[in-house]
């Protein structure tokens, strides 16, 4: 529109916009049609210039006068009733449906919707943030109100999850299951072989604490206290320590076993990986145990095989009386026996 300097402002009444060229009074009107309204007072205006507005506005005089009348809504799917706009300029704009099953709702749209879509409630699903299931203990509506036969898509529902804790979580309609996706995880623990693991609780909000009990072959090694996720990774090899485990002469011992705490752990060569959850152990090797007290180096009061070679050795180098420290004992006065006594 050309008028020199003239200054175009537009103001929103409802779905009439008026445009002031003059500054003085409104020139025309932009009326757009709308479901539910009507307006009274106004005539088609076709000015000798040209204006672009959108195909479904039109531009009319007169001094309008806004009828607002009520919308009805169709119903449709597997539950009948009826669905209202009482207020068509409200926004959001509130549909109120009844169903036939005595079930009511009052729906948000910032749109007129073309239907209102219904099913018969097929059950109810929630899920933790990484997909599993979640035991569902009860369904409600905005209101508080317990989902009865029907439920309906663009309602507000409310999914209750009980673990050790309620929790609530908000829940919509997908072909008759009412959906809810929460924060809440079952938390998984990644730990070596012949480890398991329980998590308190078993169910927890993501980033809550959790406490993470580490058993091995059944028996409680370890404690922690973790956030919780959908996978928790515990390293399990920092809980084993080596120890060496010799004979009275230093030698390793080939074959043997360590008792820790009811545990029992293999040893070969002298050395043996085990947990340490008690600061006592038994070490048995040939059926016999003997009780250590648990440090790198364990010292047994036993020989190996390869220890009396040793001896055996060293005796044939620097002679029997040497190697084994013999000596004659002098027999007592009066004694007749001819046997000679050697002590060790």
């Amino acid at each position: 529109v050309v008028y020199g300097r003239a200054q175009i402002s537009a103001y929103g009444i409802v779905n009439i916009t008026y445009i002031d060229l003059s500054g003085e009074r409104p020139d025309y009107y932009v009326y757009i049609p709308t479901r539910g309204v009507r307006v009274e007072g106004v005539k088609t205006w076709n000015p000798d210039f040209h204006l672009m507005f959108a195909p479904n506005q039109t531009e009319v005089v007169g001094r309008p006068r806004v009828v607002v009348e009520q919308i009805s809504v169709p119903v449709v799917g597997e539950c009948a009733g009826s669905a209202t706009v009482v207020n068509p300029l409200e926004r959001p704009l509130r549909v109120y449906v009844k169903l036939e099953t005595g079930e009511e709702y009052a729906l948000s749209f910032y749109y007129l919707p073309d239907n209102i879509t219904t099913w018969r409630l097929r059950g109810a699903t929630a899920k933790t943030a990484d997909g599993q299931n979640l035991p569902v203990y009860a369904v409600s509506t905005d209101d508080g109100s317990q989902v009865g036969m029907c439920v309906v898509e663009g309602a507000t529902y409310y999914i209750y999850v009980k673990t050790s804790e309620m929790y609530k979580y908000p829940a919509q309609v997908a072909g008759g299951v009412v959906e809810a996706y929460t924060d809440l995880v079952k938390p998984r623990v990644v730990a070596g072989p012949e480890f398991t693991a329980a998590v308190e609780p078993e169910v927890a909000k993501i980033g809550s604490n959790v406490t993470v009990r580490i058993y091995y072959n059944g028996t409680l090694v370890a404690e922690f206290r973790k956030k919780a996720s959908p996978v928790l990774q515990i390293n399990t090899t920092s809980f084993f320590r080596e120890v060496r485990v010799v004979d009275a002469l230093g030698t390793p011992l080939p074959d043997f076993a360590i008792y820790v705490g009811g545990l029992k752990f293999r040893g070969a060569g002298g050395v043996a990986r085990i947990i340490p959850i008690d600061d006592k152990a038994a070490v048995e090797i040939n059926g016999v145990r003997y009780l250590v007290q648990l440090q790198p180096e364990v010292k047994i009061p036993t020989l190996t095989k390869e220890s009396f070679l040793k001896i055996a050795a060293a005796a044939a180098t620097v002679g029997v009386a040497v190697a084994f420290g013999l000596k004659r004992r002098e027999k007592p006065k009066g004694e007749k026996d001819e046997k000679d006594l050697v002590e060790v």
